[in-house]
């Protein structure tokens, strides 16, 4: 795959609103991106590197807003990627004919493999230390990597994306993979008991919410009976809202599996705020901070 670098097309100030967009070549292909890193990196420092997905419709600024991972970074110490879809949208393997992602069959895998490539070469990204988060589409698209590039991915995070059995089936990492999930039991997009997921006349048929944990600590070697616990973070009985956790352990080279299981709240980043209406993606749960909760959970599994 041919992979060439195109530069700066757009600088803004590295803070809360804007950040450079770069293009890289991959294939015939020119891809985008937005790139915070810090304004100082140690001479020989590598730095952990964190892939912000954005969902179906939206775009990497979109997931930027949302997340505020960029706002962490700059506490933190590491560098966060935001990729662009493919004409807005990921090819996370569903086959939806109405997304050109999908129906030109675009190499995802390949274009975010190239991506960890080159910010490795480029950005004294720490190869050990790559992860994937994403939203809907974008939370898919992680599963994806996490099942075919786990050889490069660390651990992953998806928000609002339970694992299509068709996936399921043919997951097979190369490696165990650590796993935490964020799921509204109220999505009205994403069914949390299972079922189709319906997008147009597109019919993908879905695992719960439930399903799609254990199916990560299977895949992990973990033990199946999950530790629970209600969280308080996240809590808020005047809007009908709690949070449990699930923890799968005793897997196979500490790769745990986590669950946060967010009742009343819908299709949303937690911590951040919905793009659609409350009537199309349910509520939004205000209180959880997912995205601290995510580099944490990274913080423990550097790939070994």
């Amino acid at each position: 795959m041919r992979v060439a670098v195109m530069g700066l097309l757009a600088v803004g100030a590295c803070g809360a609103q804007e950040l450079p967009e770069y293009s890289i070549k991959v294939g015939d292909r020119t891809r985008t991106y937005l790139l915070y890193a810090p304004p100082t990196i140690p001479a020989g420092k590598k730095l952990a590197l964190v892939l912000a997905l954005h969902g179906g419709g939206g775009s990497a600024s979109s997931v930027k807003t949302d997340s505020r991972f960029h706002e962490l970074a700059a506490k933190k110490g590491f560098l966060v990627v935001f990729p662009n879809g493919y004409e807005h949208n990921w090819n996370d393997g569903r086959g939806i004919p109405d997304w050109p992602a999908h129906r030109e069959n675009i190499d995802d895998v390949g274009f975010l493999s190239a991506l960890i490539d080159h910010l490795v070469a480029t950005r004294n990204a720490d190869p050990k230390r790559v992860f994937a988060t994403g939203i809907s589409n974008g939370g898919l698209m992680s599963l994806r990597l996490g099942c075919e590039l786990a050889g490069k991915i660390a651990a992953i995070a998806p928000v609002a994306r339970t694992m299509p059995v068709k996936m399921a089936e043919g997951c097979r990492p190369s490696q165990p993979m650590p796993a935490i999930f964020f799921l509204g039991v109220a999505d009205p997009l994403v069914p949390f008991a299972g079922g189709d997921q319906v997008i147009g006349t597109h019919r993908t048929p879905t695992l719960s919410g439930a399903a799609t944990g254990e199916k990560w600590a299977s895949l992990n070697g973990c033990g199946m009976t999950p530790a629970r616990a209600e969280v308080t973070e996240g809590a808020d009985a005047s809007q009908g809202m709690t949070v449990r956790r699930e923890t799968y352990s005793g897997c196979k080279d500490g790769a745990s599996v986590i669950a946060y299981l967010l009742e009343g709240a819908g299709h949303t980043w937690p911590g951040g705020h919905a793009r659609l209406t409350e009537a199309q993606v349910g509520k939004t749960n205000p209180k959880l901070r997912a995205t601290e909760i995510i580099w944490e959970f990274f913080e423990r599994h550097a790939r070994r």
